[in-house]
């Protein structure tokens, strides 16, 4: 009974072994299946990215046009790209901006893209333009998406690392002159979010979420030549608020 007892907990022991050693083969194997942890640093002024020469005291602000070349963003039923619509209203943003003496550096000016088709390279690429350009803050501007209720999810809402007591500032002052948009484009408010362009940034930044493209009457609010006209003003009377709080 004692030999018959050994010899059972001996194939257990064996048993317990094997197991664990295929457990430890199929993690080795996963691990190098899975892909790379992409690698962020904080922005700089690359030898791939022009650093910015102040050429008077106007203040500097990077606006960043969303996706472009190889990226799409997202897109709604009846045909607009965020990419272009994105640089559509970032280059209105860019010329109301320069008319209140603001020096406006745009991280796309086309859909040319300067950087590699790789997510990584191109948030990083739009880190490094803002850090080289000197700038007092950042503006993101994007559209958004909701795949769970089209119909009802709409508005704009402002992303922002809430660590960050400047970015929240600028996030605070743009979502004011946003709410005044409203009801033809609800603000759905200032919400927290871990993006790479907040958390890895050197100046002050947030993401702007302009409206659903999944929702009908934000695409027609977007596109729309005086509805847009009005957030771009919005978008511009915030930032000036802040450039001049801070001044």
């Amino acid at each position: 009974m004692v030999k018959k007892l050994k010899k059972r907990t001996q194939q257990n022991l064996i048993l317990s072994a094997s197991i664990g050693f295929i457990c430890l083969l199929i993690l080795v194997l996963f691990s190098f299946m899975m892909p790379d942890v992409p690698v962020f640093q904080e922005g700089n002024a690359s030898e791939n990215v022009n650093t910015y020469e102040p050429q008077d005291d106007r203040p500097v602000v990077v606006i960043d046009p969303g996706h472009g070349g190889y990226d799409n963003g997202s897109s709604s039923e009846n045909g607009v790209v965020e990419k272009e619509l994105n640089l559509e209203i970032s280059m209105n943003v860019r010329d109301l901006l320069e008319e209140n003496g603001i020096h406006v550096v745009l991280t796309r000016d086309s859909d040319e893209v300067s950087w590699p088709d790789d997510n990584v390279e191109d948030l990083q690429a739009r880190l490094d333009i803002a850090a080289a350009a000197q700038a007092q803050l950042m503006v993101s501007l994007h559209c958004n998406i909701s795949e769970e209720d089209p119909e009802n999810v709409k508005g704009s809402e402002i992303y922002v690392n809430l660590s960050q007591s400047d970015s929240l500032a600028l996030a605070e002052a743009i979502n004011a002159q946003l709410e005044t948009l409203s009801p033809a484009l609800v603000s759905r408010g200032v919400k927290t979010g871990q993006f790479h362009l907040l958390t890895y940034n050197t100046l002050p930044c947030v993401i702007v979420e302009m409206g659903f493209l999944s929702n009908a009457d934000d695409v027609s609010y977007l596109t729309g030549e005086n509805t847009q006209a009005l957030l771009c003003h919005a978008i511009v009377d915030g930032i000036m608020s802040q450039i001049k709080a801070d001044a």
